[in-house]
This record gives structure tokens, sequence and C-alpha cells, in this order.
């Protein structure tokens, strides 16, 4: 990680960083490092962000990361937490098939935006509401703390 962001810096550019998933119908794989290996690499991100390092990763997003019990697990169906999926943003695919997320596909049923109505045809069902799948995170994060992720965008892109 350091060699990647003395890159950052030496580019002028910034980096967001993202675990791989390894459950969804799109990206399927497995970890290969322990849960706490993983979690100390996160806090030694988020440690770098608060330096001033280019990490584009939002904090909040590093904070949840730093704390996922098994990253073997891309996402799960956490009743307690309400997910923005299918509210917030949608997955559209190619042939206009859509679903409330990328983690959904596969797991829910399409709805067909050619020729039907989000609002009136999805089910409100999403297979999960917690996850790692690293934009869809950020949204989440976004639509939980609007104001906090406004200002670190702000101070972050100046």
């Amino acid at each position: 990680m350091p060699f990647l962001l003395d890159q950052a810096e030496h580019l002028g550019i910034r980096m967001h960083f993202q675990p791989q998933c390894v459950d969804t119908e799109v990206v399927r794989g497995g970890v290969s490092a322990t849960n706490e290996l993983y979690r100390e690499f996160w806090r030694m991100l988020l440690a770098e962000k608060r330096k001033g390092r280019p990490v584009v990763s939002s904090t909040p997003y590093l904070e949840f990361l730093s704390e996922w019990e098994d990253f073997s697990i891309s996402a799960y169906h956490d009743p307690e937490t309400r997910c923005p999926a299918g509210h917030g943003y949608l997955y559209v695919d190619p042939q206009g098939k859509a679903w409330s997320c990328v983690y959904a596909k596969g797991r829910t049923t399409p709805v067909d935006l050619l020729a039907q109505d989000w609002r009136t045809t999805w089910d409100r069902q999403n297979p999960c509401t917690r996850c790692t799948v690293g934009p869809m995170l950020e949204f989440n994060m976004l639509f939980k703390r609007p104001l906090a992720a406004a200002l670190e965008g702000f101070r972050t892109y100046g």
C-alpha cells in the first residue's frame, strides 16, 4: 500500500480502495488472508487517509471495513439495517433489466425497464442490507450521513 500511495502522490491522483467481492453474481473468488489481516489493512489505510495521503475512499467507508467480521462474505441481510438500494440507486444491465443493486442480480427477480416502471414493479425486497461491495457501500454511507459525506467530499476535492 505505501508504494501505491507514493505513486498516487507522484502522479497527482487519488485512489479508491475496495475489498474483493467473493460471492456475487458478477464476481466469484475467495479470500487469501485472515480476517484480522484484512481489518488491519483497512485500519492502516484509514490512518494514511487521516495523514492526508491521496485516499479518496471516505472515512466512514474505511471505518466500516476495518470492522467487517468476515471478508469471505460480501453481503448479508440484517433486519435492523435499511439499505438505500432500489430507492437511491439501481443496477441496470445492457438489456434494460434492473435490480436494486448489482449484488441483487441472480438473487431477486429483475424489472424490465424497457417494458415496466421501476416504482410500481419492484417488490421492494433486498437480499442484503449490509455489504462490502465498494461503490454500493460508499453510496450507503452517503445516504446514512449526507452532510458528513458532503463535507468530507469538499475537503477531499476542495
